[in-house]
């Protein structure tokens, strides 16, 4: 059963899979990939910057232009309060998520990491 396997994935696992579609869809449109760890890069820079204690606006700003410049449409990328989804200002606190979605065409990819 597809849900049961995709349940027993770990974060990491999950965004191998995501980070698979995006290069697919990139394909299909005729642009070269990036290898994954550079994709990766932009989100765990942020969550890097944010835990060291940056502005959170500031911090997430060259995450979200390096997104949209790979020809992502993002429709969210914010930090929240982990247990209560709220929303935060300011800069790092322990019991944080940062929360993306974003789109390639009409494929929606979302996913979260700590902070």
């Amino acid at each position: 059963d597809a849900r049961r396997d995709c349940a027993t994935l770990t974060r990491g696992q999950r965004f191998d899979a995501w980070l698979k579609i995006a290069d697919r869809l990139l394909a299909a449109c005729g642009v070269a990939p990036e290898p994954a760890k550079e994709k990766k890069r932009p989100l765990t820079k942020a969550a890097q910057r944010i835990h060291d204690g940056e502005a959170m606006e500031a911090a997430l700003a060259p995450a979200r232009n390096k997104i949209t410049g790979a020809g992502f449409e993002i429709d969210y990328l914010e930090v929240r309060d982990a247990t209560t989804l709220a929303t935060v200002q300011g800069r790092y606190r322990p019991g944080l998520r940062m929360l993306i979605a974003a789109r390639l065409g009409r494929t929606r990819l979302i996913d979260n990491i700590e902070v």
